[in-house]
């Protein structure tokens, strides 16, 4: 009798762990399904994730949906096509372990490997010949990796491609005992704990190329309080500015074109981060003279502004170019994108061996008079800023001219519209929003050197 009341008890109680695990695990998910974090996530794609380098929406995106990692885009993209294009090495190497195909072709002739060493990505060449990227396909100018390589001077992938035995320069693969990255071996609750609970205070967004002397620092804070922000630069200190999830370093010192280190401190009341990152300054001042003799005349009567630093061309006068929550182009700006694209095209073409990218970059301001909060207005202006953006790309490609029709695979493959909402508001004097003058589209040249 009594061994039976034992067994009894000692049933409940595992019984009560078992139940008080599992109902942590669903508080947990409940939780999570509330946030507004998992409804945007939900709409975004993995083609966002590449091209982004996002690499928790890219986790997240794999683990909940049976996504078909290898399907392409209208321009036969896959997702690895783009991280290879943008240089997302991380991104990469998690698409290449989750099955993406390393040799797919896209509608140019292009693979991972011939974007990745035509732009002398070293490191994203690397990782693809080590899994198996074919070097002997031709691109539609005729040429190969080797080509690329031999071109930009990329001295490892000419020596890789040279070797009979290219694994001889690739890294072990993971042993048994290392972490699998495959994300479906990754526990539902456990990934999304460690998505939202961050282990750090502070991280450095990306920089590869900087087209401005002076340029802005930014990263996100992950999920702590920070009382301070701090950016090193050989021997000067900046400090830096904290709102809401970001922070950002104004670098006001003339930077010359070159290869920095950098090092970011964060603190609070009780932790101190430090992260490094690297980056290259690039200004190409010739292109910006080119620019500018072209459109000098016509800078006043568009009211358009050319940065030399950024290598950006804004227009300044929003309601020529759509109304007070419109995503139609008005008549004024279709008018003047119709004199100023196939300029700005066959100007932008005679550099088109040092231009990664052209963006298309839809901007807001903070205002959304239907949003009830500050995060719902941040998303519909983020809707509103990329089909903007996404509004003028289209046009572009209609304008009949010549110089536009003779380079339209050039133009799809390196004209890219994006949203940026209310991240990058234009201020007045006092510091305080021009709501007027935030809502924009602006085209911002992205270059690499020779």
């Amino acid at each position: 009798m009594k061994i039976f009341v034992a067994i009894f008890i000692i049933g409940i109680f595992f019984n009560g762990c078992m139940n008080v695990e599992k109902n942590k695990q669903l508080t947990l998910k409940d939780n999570l399904l509330k946030t507004d974090e998992l409804g945007v996530l939900k709409e975004m794609s993995i083609y966002d994730a590449a091209r982004i380098n996002d690499i928790e929406l890219l986790n997240f995106l794999l683990l909940q949906n049976k996504l078909d990692i290898n399907k392409k885009d209208r321009y036969g993209y896959t997702p690895l096509h783009l991280a290879s294009r943008f240089n997302h090495l991380e991104i990469a190497n998690i698409l290449i372990e989750n099955g993406a195909l390393v040799n797919s072709i896209d509608k140019f002739g292009d693979t991972p490997l011939l974007d990745s060493t035509r732009n002398a990505y070293t490191k994203m060449s690397k990782l693809l010949l080590c899994n198996k990227a074919k070097s002997d396909i031709k691109d539609k100018y005729g040429f190969k990796a080797f080509d690329y390589a031999v071109k930009t001077n990329d001295q490892l992938i000419i020596k890789m491609l040279e070797s009979e035995n290219i694994n001889s320069f690739c890294e072990n693969k993971a042993k048994a005992n290392d972490v699998d990255k495959n994300i479906n071996d990754i526990d539902t609750v456990s990934l999304v704990e460690n998505l939202l609970l961050p282990k750090s205070l502070i991280k450095i967004n990306e920089y590869y190329i900087i087209n401005d002397s002076t340029p802005k620092i930014c990263g996100k804070i992950l999920g702590n309080q920070i009382d301070e922000v701090n950016l090193y630069l050989n021997d000067m200190e900046f400090k830096g500015k904290v709102k809401n999830d970001t922070w950002c370093v104004n670098i006001d010192k003339y930077l010359k074109n070159g290869d920095y280190k950098i090092k970011v401190v964060g603190k609070n009341e009780n932790f101190i981060d430090e992260k490094s990152s690297t980056f290259s300054i690039h200004v190409l001042n010739s292109l910006y003279e080119a620019l500018y003799e072209e459109f000098e005349d016509d800078l006043e009567n568009w009211n358009a502004q050319l940065d030399k630093q950024t290598l950006t061309f804004r227009f300044l006068n929003p309601q020529a170019m759509f109304s007070y929550g419109s995503l139609d182009l008005n008549e004024k700006y279709k008018g003047i994108l119709e004199s100023f694209i196939p300029r700005y095209i066959e100007t932008l073409y005679k550099y088109k061996d040092q231009i990664v990218n052209v963006l298309i970059q839809g901007h807001t301001s903070s205002e959304y008079s239907s949003a009830k909060s500050e995060e719902e207005k941040f998303e519909k202006n983020m809707q509103l800023s990329q089909k903007r953006a996404q509004n003028v790309y289209s046009f572009i490609k209609s304008i009949d001219d010549k110089r536009v029709k003779d380079n339209m695979i050039w133009i799809e493959k390196n004209f890219f519209p994006e949203g940026k909402s209310s991240l990058e508001t234009i201020k007045n004097k006092d510091g305080l929003e021009n709501s007027e003058l935030s809502r924009r589209v602006e085209f911002k040249i992205q270059t690499v050197p020779k």
